[in-house]
């Protein structure tokens, strides 16, 4: 690969103060509070009887999942937007120019860490579990330093296209709750999940970490060489983490469809 000669950027001056980042990501902060607030009440408050018999963990996963799905929309989005004006052709789709940030980029990292701060404050007060606190953290860990160092953001934008999974399987999983595993929405919404989740989380990252090989040794654009070997590593370890979960969506996707296929054969004897 040869180094691509610079080109024009969306937003790249001047850049956004950290002031006014702050002020986005509170002010995002805000909103997601407040979509979370009203799907809340929403769950709580409906009146179609599914609804009704959901328990208190139930209806807080509900609320939870329509929150998510709303920001990874708009993390997605803004991510595939922002790349689009990078992308320098080539055989795949992943052919992302090295080129500076962009405000969109650097407001769309600020966003993920705001989003990524009240999920953490949300786990420690109502649904504790290390797991999730171990990916949080590992989040801000990764955001935050491209944040601050300014450097990396188009990568991190890269790994936002991973959102895109996730309005999909939080709907299969609302869906399961319900029990509606038969509805024709529910297979394709896990159809859907399983194969934005191939090329999203597995084949992405692996042309991500392609790519930060060439732009941190070979092209050497990151000028502290620690940071560039922290973002290589977070990306190896969010690729064996998407393998491990992948796997188990293919096998809980499979078990949920024997017992229809027992169940046709039944019926057809």
């Amino acid at each position: 690969i040869h180094q691509p000669a610079p080109i024009m950027d969306i937003g790249t001056a001047p850049a956004l103060s950290n002031l006014q980042l702050l002020a986005a990501g509170a002010a995002y902060m805000i909103g997601l509070g407040t979509v979370h607030a009203m799907a809340h009440y929403s769950v709580c408050h409906s009146k179609v009887p599914a609804f009704q018999k959901l328990s208190a963990v139930q209806q807080r996963g509900f609320s939870n999942r329509i929150m998510c799905s709303v920001h990874c929309l708009v993390s997605f989005l803004g991510a595939a937007y922002s790349l689009s004006y990078k992308y320098m052709g080539g055989s795949f789709l992943f052919s992302i120019h090295p080129a500076h940030c962009s405000q969109l980029e650097t407001m769309l990292v600020a966003f993920e860490i705001a989003e990524l701060i009240y999920m953490t404050a949300y786990d420690l007060t109502y649904d504790f579990g290390i797991l999730e606190l171990a990916h949080h953290a590992f989040g801000l860990v990764a955001e935050g330093s491209c944040l601050l160092l300014r450097e990396g953001i188009t990568h991190m934008c890269w790994v936002h296209l991973a959102q895109g999974t996730q309005p999909f399987l939080y709907l299969s999983w609302c869906l399961f709750q319900l029990k509606l595993t038969s509805n024709i929405l529910f297979t394709a919404s896990s159809t859907a999940c399983l194969a934005l989740w191939f090329v999203l989380r597995l084949v992405s990252p692996a042309l991500l970490l392609r790519h930060l090989y060439y732009t941190g040794e070979v092209w050497q654009q990151f000028s502290v060489s620690a940071h560039w070997r922290t973002c290589a590593w977070i990306t190896v370890v969010f690729l064996g983490l998407n393998l491990w979960w992948f796997s188990r969506l293919v096998a809980k996707a499979l078990s949920l469809g024997k017992p229809a296929k027992t169940a046709t054969a039944h019926k057809k004897d």
